[in-house]
Order: structure tokens, then C-alpha cells, then sequence
């Protein structure tokens, strides 16, 4: 087989193809593929993923973001609880002198 000058703008039809946004496979727009279009997406991040990667008491959420929400939640919790007792503990310093 020759080489044309029409086989090498075949090479400019690739570099115009877009990806899914999702997983990054080539197609033809930058769109969800079929399979991705099949997995459950998560409400905050948007990404769709496998059943799997969806916690049992959150659907709507995957577990990487429920995960970080808890994760958050008790540090937050645990700051407040360090600043109640040096606040109580100041108290208990002052009061005696």
C-alpha cells in the first residue's frame, strides 16, 4: 500500500476526536461513552463509577467523598473539643491565684 498525501490527514481526524469525560476514552465528542452512561454518578463530584464505589447508607454520594464528609466532621468535632477544654482548663488556672 502507498502513502498518499489523503492517508496522512486521516492522523488530523484522531487529533480531533474528543473523550469521554468521564473515563477519557477516544470518541467522537467530548460525551459520556455507553458504559459510563451505564454507571450510577455521584450527586457532588459527578463522576460515574461502579456500584461498588457507592457506600451502603449513602446511594447518592461515592465513598471517597462520604469518607472525607465523616473525616471532616470528626476533625471539626475534635478541634471544638480541644479548644472547650483549654478554655476550662484557663478557667481553672485563673481562679486559683
Amino acid at each position: 500500500m502507498c502513502i498518499t498525501d489523503d492517508d496522512d490527514n486521516d492522523d488530523d481526524d484522531d487529533e480531533n476526536r474528543g473523550s469521554c469525560t468521564n473515563c477519557g476514552v477516544a470518541r467522537p465528542t467530548d460525551e459520556l461513552c455507553h458504559r459510563c452512561r451505564q454507571l450510577p454518578g455521584c450527586k457532588q463530584c459527578g463522576r460515574h463509577l461502579p456500584q461498588h464505589c457507592f457506600s451502603a447508607e449513602q446511594t447518592e454520594i461515592c465513598q471517597v467523598l462520604f469518607k472525607i464528609q465523616h473525616r471532616i466532621y470528626f476533625l471539626s468535632y475534635l478541634f471544638t473539643m480541644v479548644v472547650i477544654t483549654i478554655c476550662c482548663m484557663s478557667q481553672h488556672t485563673d481562679a486559683r491565684y
